[in-house]
């Protein structure tokens, strides 16, 4: 019982910090998992949409998730973006000249 009533402390501490601590924190985290962060809480819903970094591999995300991402991204400054892409030969197969 007593560590139930510390885990709940702890979830508390972590809700109760300034959506700048928690959006720098998520910088730190895959995007897919940052935006999962969302699931948390209503106070979580919206945190991910502003972190200063945004990192998205292509290889592993589609276009539509990509521009999903990119339209719920609100940002007033972006410090960091990357996009990660590998020319893939079942997409775009190479031209062979003769």
């Amino acid at each position: 019982m007593a560590d139930d009533r510390r885990i709940k402390a702890a979830v508390d501490l972590i809700s109760n910090l300034p959506d700048e601590i928690l959006q720098h924190i998520l910088c730190f985290i895959p995007i897919k998992v940052a935006i999962t962060s969302s699931l948390l809480s209503t106070r979580w819903r919206h945190v991910w949409c502003d972190i200063p970094s945004l990192s998205l591999d292509a290889n592993t995300l589609t276009a539509a998730s990509v521009n999903e991402t990119l339209t719920h991204y609100t940002a007033p400054k972006t410090k960091n973006f990357f996009l990660k892409a590998t020319k893939r030969e079942d997409i775009f197969p190479t031209s062979t000249r003769g």
